[in-house]
C-alpha cells in the first residue's frame, strides 16, 4: 500500500472500473465515498502480481480491508430454499 500523511479534510473519492474485453472498454463500477482501497492484479502463472492504493480516514480503511478480506476467506453460502 502506498503510505499518505494524511487525507484532505473534506475530500471524496470516485472509483470508476472498467472490464475491456477485445478491446473495448464497458464501465461496471462508478462510486463516490468517503475512502477507498482499490487493488488491480495479474495472474503470471502461479504468481499473482498486484497493484493496491487507498486514501480516506485510516479507521475507514481498515474497516473496509477488513469486510474485503472476509467476503474472499469466508464468502457467503447459498440460501437454502
Amino acid at each position: 500500500m502506498s503510505p499518505r500523511l494524511s487525507p484532505r479534510p473534506g475530500a471524496r473519492y470516485r472509483v470508476r472500473v472498467s472490464e475491456v474485453v477485445e478491446g473495448q472498454s464497458t464501465e461496471f463500477y462508478d462510486e463516490v465515498g468517503d475512502a477507498y482501497v482499490v487493488a488491480v492484479a495479474s495472474l503470471e502463472g502461479t504468481r499473482i502480481n498486484g497493484l493496491v492504493d487507498h486514501e480516506g480516514s485510516e479507521l475507514l480503511q481498515q474497516k473496509l480491508l477488513e469486510y474485503i478480506t472476509d467476503s474472499v476467506t469466508n464468502p457467503p453460502r447459498p440460501r437454502k430454499s
